[in-house]
């Protein structure tokens, strides 16, 4: 064997090393893909978005307006003071006003409502020890999930009294808290009402309302019809804005903005994508809508078939587990449009 023979097989087997090397890298990283998936604004890709919230668990919530967002499929979000509950608050225009039961927040909850923390004692928490603050949250969790199953996700500062410092530590371990919102009561109309419903969906955001009193009690309606005339509005315009209690958009809403959806692979059939976030995914679990740019037969992940529904030039694919495995698409095989 002649020295240019090893010369010859050396280079051989670096050319070959240099190769499998190249090969690995690329499958270290996600490949490049032709079809657009991007995570929906909202879910089933909604315009605007609207919770509506109600404080302090006054009774009349429970006796009037909980039978009628039933009627109309409506779900909210009811911020309960731990040792108010079974007894009676301060009203303006009566001695004293019930508050909810247990059995009642038990069958609220039931029905698909959201339990959501005031505090044990309605104390603002910038005017406690941080001691007394902790105590305070700490022991409304505690109960809350002792009488109706599952821990509060979200948060309603009493008083709407909060600092920067006091909303990170709230929402360390929550989906979210109330930090803005708009009044619903004494001093709103049908027509205010509608209209801001109107701009959310002009604007594209998402609403948050507060109310107390529905015919008694802090801030009530001068005419408590005027609010379920106003949903009957809102269910005019289910397709264009999602009503949902406060913790699931806030927890879509955080998976929007922070998780990344990569193709892991791609050919003239099918596309496999997975979703990567940085949330706990023990306590963000609400479910994505995808919005594919090609048109779709079929979608699932972890062996399960996910909703679809197929627009002019694109797919919603629904019900997506941000925590859950891959997602394979399947691509129709009738001519796509063109892409937006």
């Amino acid at each position: 064997m002649t020295m240019k023979y090893y010369v010859a097989i050396f280079f051989l087997m670096l050319s070959s090393m240099a190769h499998a090397l190249k090969e690995r890298k690329a499958s270290d990283h996600p490949k490049t893909s032709s079809t657009n998936v991007l995570i929906a604004t909202f879910d089933s890709d909604r315009k605007a978005a609207i919770s509506y919230t109600f404080d302090d668990g006054l009774q009349d919530q429970y006796t009037l307006a909980y039978p009628e967002m039933r009627k109309r499929g409506i779900r909210a979000t009811f911020a309960i003071i731990g040792s108010k509950v079974g007894g009676s608050m301060k009203a303006t225009n009566c001695p004293r006003v019930p508050v909810m039961t247990w059995d009642q927040l038990r069958q609220l909850h039931a029905d698909g409502f959201e339990i959501a923390s005031h505090g044990w004692a309605h104390r603002a928490l910038p005017k406690q020890s941080e001691e007394g603050m902790r105590y305070d949250v700490a022991t409304n969790d505690s109960v809350i999930e002792h009488e109706i199953g599952q821990r509060p996700l979200t948060y309603v500062y009493p008083g709407n009294a909060k600092t920067d410092s006091i909303v990170a530590w709230i929402e360390s371990t929550r989906v979210g808290s109330r930090t803005k919102q708009i009044s619903f009561g004494g001093g709103k109309d049908l027509r205010k009402m509608n209209t801001y419903v109107d701009d959310l969906i002009n604007k594209g955001s998402w609403g948050v309302t507060m109310t107390h009193g529905i015919a008694v009690g802090y801030d009530h309606f001068n005419d408590p019809t005027q609010l379920y005339r106003h949903w009957d509005y809102v269910v005019t315009k289910k397709d264009l804005i999602w009503v949902a209690p406060f913790g699931e958009v806030a927890a879509y809403v955080k998976e929007r903005d922070s998780t990344k959806v990569i193709t892991i692979s791609e050919d003239d059939r099918y596309i496999e994508l997975r979703l990567e976030s940085p949330l706990n995914p023990s306590l963000f679990r609400q479910p994505l809508t995808l919005l594919a740019d090609v048109i779709a037969d079929e979608a699932w992940q972890d062996g399960k078939p996910l909703e679809i529904v197929q627009r002019n030039d694109h797919t919603l694919i629904k019900e997506v587990n941000p925590a859950g495995g891959s997602v394979t698409i399947r691509k129709s095989r009738v001519a796509l449009a063109p892409k937006r």
